[in-house]
């Protein structure tokens, strides 16, 4: 079995002479069902009229082991949102004694670059100048990264990238990000390719518990399912990134900027009540819709004091911090600002007590104005 994807520019059009990405995955199911439209044609030999056959309609799920950069597509269409502050294609100059690039035009401020983001820098001829930096100061036409190490100065140059690893929910487009996703499936002797398009995220779990690795799980919505054929519609297929998948050991979920020593499970979900609106007389979905991002969890803990009970009970609202790795290299931290405890249970069975703390995020009254900022860490 081997899922492929490319992210569409364009809703349900699989971008030109596509390239495509493995997704490592550990379970597949295409859910794929064609309604039968049933006759009540009454007929006097007392026998069934056939019906009719509607058009395919799939909901795929995909589970998997979460590893640096394998969902970062899927993380962006679950929000909405872009890996940000990003530009394309700019003039940019690198002085490597001030640890500095500086662009030809253009403002840094305004396209939303800020101290403390990590970027990605591309498209210059010095291979050291091609990494990963904090930023450390930002005006007008500069970036400084004081902790810079192997900037070589260049001079200023066109077609130079520089991408952002930040994701927030509060985007405003009403057009869902979608993908072509692809089934290769292996299990006859002959192989076939399952295509769908304008696939969108209905929901995407993310899950840790003790002596497991991290897990996620995707629940998609297609707008078309292919026909299935003899070869792959990718031009050419990437092969899956090598990065180790996250333990539940090395990594860190704080509430109110206090790490929770005594968790035992956890859990975040991100769902987007996504529809898609079938029409008359085509096989394709007319559109794709999502609603707000609804983001919940769970956390199971042992019972250590009353503090759980007493915000559960007085509707207090705190930060939640997940990181998942060392927090400094091939890392997220996925920060809620406004969380609050929905429901608790605390049973005891053979004198333990564990707690299990539902909990939801909201959009914050003031700062950041985003229910959830997703940094990743190159």
């Amino acid at each position: 079995m081997q899922i492929t994807y490319i992210p569409e520019t364009t809703l349900n059009t699989t971008p030109s002479t596509p390239v495509g990405i493995t997704l490592r995955c550990t379970d597949y199911d295409s859910n794929i069902s064609i309604p039968n439209v049933e006759s009540n044609e009454i007929r006097t030999d007392r026998q069934r009229s056939p019906g009719a056959m509607g058009a395919p309609e799939a909901s795929p799920s995909i589970k998997g082991e979460l590893s640096y950069a394998t969902l970062d597509d899927f993380l962006a269409a679950a929000l909405g949102a872009t890996w940000s502050p990003s530009l394309a294609s700019v003039n940019l100059a690198v002085d490597g004694s001030a640890k500095t690039i500086t662009r030809a035009t253009g403002d840094f401020v305004a396209d939303g670059f800020a101290i403390g983001h990590t970027v990605t820098m591309a498209g210059f001829t010095n291979g050291g100048n091609n990494s990963s930096q904090t930023i450390t100061n930002v005006t007008t036409t500069v970036l400084t990264f004081s902790g810079a190490t192997g900037l070589v100065t260049e001079t200023s140059a066109a077609g130079r990238t520089i991408t952002g690893n930040t994701l927030k929910v509060g985007g405003t487009s009403v057009t869902p990000k979608s993908v072509t996703l692809e089934h290769k499936d292996q299990s006859t002797s002959t192989t076939k390719y399952q295509p769908m398009t304008g696939v969108v995220v209905n929901k995407l779990g993310l899950s840790g518990a003790l002596k497991e690795t991290v897990q996620y799980s995707l629940e998609l919505l297609a707008m078309t399912v292919g026909t299935m054929t003899a070869s792959t519609l990718f031009s050419s297929i990437g092969a899956a990134n090598t990065n180790p998948v996250f333990g539940n050991v090395i990594g860190s979920l704080k509430l109110n900027a206090v790490s929770m020593p005594n968790v035992t499970k956890w859990s975040m979900d991100f769902d987007n009540s996504s529809e898609v609106g079938r029409v008359c007389f085509s096989t394709a979905a007319h559109n794709a819709t999502q609603k707000a991002v609804k983001i919940t969890g769970t956390l199971e803990v042992y019972f250590a004091d009353h503090t759980q009970s007493d915000r559960y009970a007085a509707g207090t609202e705190f930060p939640l911090s997940l990181t998942l790795g060392d927090g400094a290299s091939k890392s997220y931290v996925i920060d809620c600002g406004r969380a609050k405890i929905t429901d608790r249970k605390n049973p005891e069975k053979d004198g333990v007590r564990i707690e299990t703390l539902t909990y939801e995020a909201y959009v914050p009254l003031t700062g950041t104005a985003t229910a959830c900022f997703i940094t990743r860490k190159p």
